[in-house]
């Protein structure tokens, strides 16, 4: 004999909209929306690439930081491929 719902059948939930907290953006200017500028990424790499924090001392760290870096680069000159733009190799 099934379950019904009510008396602890899995039946899925209905989810609710939750309620915005003060953490929430809210349309207009927010400065947590800053997006970094390609100088601003470059500094923060080379401080990464320097071990110059605390932080970035690790090795790890800094392999984690070139990889990820190498697989952004990496896809970016893919779009620009496909979009017929130059590539690493033809600039």
């Amino acid at each position: 004999m099934p379950r019904s719902k009510k008396h602890g059948g899995r039946g899925r939930k209905q989810q609710k909209r939750r309620k915005g907290n003060k953490g929430s953006f809210k349309p207009g200017f927010d400065p947590r929306r800053h997006r970094f500028s390609t100088g601003e990424c470059r500094v923060g790499y080379w401080v990464t690439m320097l071990g110059l924090t605390p932080r970035t001392k690790d090795p790890a760290v800094r392999e984690w930081v070139r990889t990820k870096v190498c697989i952004h680069n990496r896809s970016k000159d893919e779009r620009r491929a496909c979009n017929g733009g130059p590539t690493q190799e033809e600039r």
